[in-house]
């Protein structure tokens, strides 16, 4: 019986270990995001580019904004079941866009985004679903000659 108490107590245990760490790894997991961005500074900092090697380090810090924080920052809210998420997204895409916008790109950019949030949910997805069309997303069916 004393096993038994004890095997249940374990697998308890286990499933709420990550919830009881969830704010220290939380704060973790932002230190090593702003790591990865404070990196990404001092690349910049310490390099000369030329014009081909700066369209790159943009478009690297475009994807990293665009979709590499958002999808680690959705796993590792998926870890813990969070139904809103655990890390500010925007921030951190901020923070990434900070490396490379100029001012006026940036409130741009803002405005854009204040319009789409304006849209209905529908018109988004629309298009959202159009501009994926239109760019094409690489499983396309090519056709045969």
């Amino acid at each position: 019986e004393n096993s038994t108490h004890a095997h249940s107590d374990l697998a308890f245990c286990r499933q709420c270990a990550p919830l009881s760490l969830c704010r220290r790894i939380t704060t973790e997991f932002e230190q090593s995001l702003r790591g990865i961005i404070k990196q990404l500074e001092e690349i910049r900092r310490e390099s000369i580019f030329t014009e081909a090697e700066n369209d790159f380090y943009q478009v690297m810090c475009k994807a990293t904004a665009e979709e590499w924080v958002p999808y680690i920052i959705r796993c590792f809210n998926a870890v813990f079941h969070a139904r809103t998420s655990l890390i500010d997204v925007a921030a951190f895409q901020e923070d990434v866009y900070a490396l490379f916008e100029d001012q006026g790109t940036r409130e741009a950019r803002h405005k854009e985004w204040a319009r789409a949030r304006m849209r209905p949910a529908s018109k988004r997805r629309s298009e959202l679903s159009e501009l994926a069309a239109s760019r094409g997303t690489g499983n396309e069916k090519k056709e045969s000659p």
